[in-house]
């Protein structure tokens, strides 16, 4: 029992070294070291996110691949542009919050459940042409 706690305990520490969170330009960022890939994970008071493809931190870049759930939620950003870098976006990312325009690119695989639940002031989506319904 006592070995398996230690393994445990172990595995917990080196988790969190593969694993930090940052902040840029008011956009939040998850690290991830081991595959040098970032997720958003909030926002500060901004009104405009331009979440870029790819961030630096201590020396090391990162491909931003993701918009965590709830991200966004009930924030006060209104205008987000989403680069092709970004593969998903999470459950309730913008659930609540004051967007109004966002643009999404070619890359995006994914979208959450209630990803712009109650985003009233949402007026204009911008998907690339490939997913058009014409």
């Amino acid at each position: 029992m006592r070995k398996l706690i230690l393994l445990l305990i172990l595995f917990m520490n080196l988790s969190a070294f593969s694993m930090s969170n940052i902040e840029d330009n008011g956009i939040y960022y998850k690290l991830d070291t081991s595959n040098q890939t970032a997720s958003v994970i909030g926002v500060g008071n901004i009104v405009r996110a331009n979440i870029p493809s790819q961030i630096i931190s201590e020396g090391i870049t990162y491909t931003v691949t993701s918009i965590g759930p709830a991200a966004f939620a009930c924030e006060s950003v209104k205008y987000v542009t989403v680069p092709s870098t970004v593969v998903s976006i999470g459950e309730s990312a913008f659930d609540e919050s004051a967007l109004t325009t966002i643009t999404l690119s070619e890359g995006l695989k994914s979208i959450g459940d209630a990803a712009f639940w109650l985003c009233q002031d949402l007026t204009s989506i911008t998907i690339p042409g490939r997913y058009s319904c014409a």
